[in-house]
């Protein structure tokens, strides 16, 4: 009962993503402070200026590239919130 031929699951370079498969991932925001707002919509959690560089990646939609977007599609007011 060897294991013969199997290899481990102990990751080599196929396992990680490529970059364009990364690229479609939300951005993680780069400070935890009071300047945090969450989407009304998906309650992603970014910082203003990180929405209004590239929007929500999962409501594009809102268009928060434009600024009066940002403040109408996004709020301050929110309570925690879980990462992975």
């Amino acid at each position: 009962m060897g294991s013969k031929g199997k290899k481990g699951g102990g990751g080599g370079a196929s396992d990680y993503m490529s970059e364009e498969k990364l690229a479609n991932f939300a951005q993680i925001p780069t400070s935890f402070g009071h300047e945090l707002r969450a989407c009304l919509r998906c309650r992603l959690v970014k910082t203003y200026d990180q929405f209004r560089e590239s929007g929500c990646e999962n409501c594009p939609f809102l268009e928060m590239d434009k600024e009066d977007n940002v403040a109408s599609c996004t709020t301050p007011n929110f309570t925690g919130f879980h990462m992975k």
